[in-house]
């Protein structure tokens, strides 16, 4: 039963590890057919070295299950090159959207934050009079990605797939709904 059990906890782990490969793919092929109608001038060689860094550790990951040497090391390689490519072509459809044409929803928002308390012009102020508070703010939002990068592994590593297949659906879910 213990073998049937963990047989389905694989094949699912790897239909979603297919499942984050398909978004990328079609954000791929949306990203090449928008740059290309649109004419928009692409740094080919930094997506591609891009491309490659995140293509790298799923083929190592690969590698890793093929050989049936270390299944955490695959596991983490595979959803790490995973969330590299799907971060690199989810932010370039997102720019395919800029500028924004629509009216923006600041204000409802604002008014939303402001019923829970919240206040942006307070918390900009703030920021503003304590600089470090500033930069402190400025050194987390720039250390975001490699954050998530890191859960990623420690994830991976600790053997907890369940946990860091979730992470990958809800995180590659949510960016999109986002955008």
């Amino acid at each position: 039963v213990a073998e049937i059990s963990d047989c389905v906890a694989h094949m699912f782990f790897l239909a979603v590890e297919r499942f984050i490969l398909v978004i990328i793919c079609i954000l791929a092929a949306i990203d090449i057919v928008v740059v290309s109608e649109k004419s928009i001038s692409v740094d080919i060689t930094g997506y591609a070295i891009s491309f490659v860094t995140g293509l790298m550790p799923i083929l190592m990951g690969q590698y890793y299950r093929f050989c049936g040497r270390d299944e955490r090391l695959a596991t983490a390689l595979v959803a790490a090159g995973l969330y590299i490519l799907f971060t690199i072509f989810a932010s370039v459809f997102n720019d395919l959207f800029l500028p924004i044409i629509f009216e923006p929803i600041d204000k409802l928002l604002m008014q939303i934050d402001g019923l829970m308390g919240y206040s942006w012009p307070a918390v900009v102020t703030l920021a503003a009079t304590y600089p470090w508070a500033g930069k402190a703010l400025y050194f987390v939002y720039m250390t975001t990605l490699p954050q998530l990068l890191v859960i990623l592994i420690v994830l991976g590593f600790t053997g907890e797939q369940k946990r860091l297949h979730c992470f990958l659906v809800t995180g590659a879910l949510g960016a999109l709904l986002s955008i």
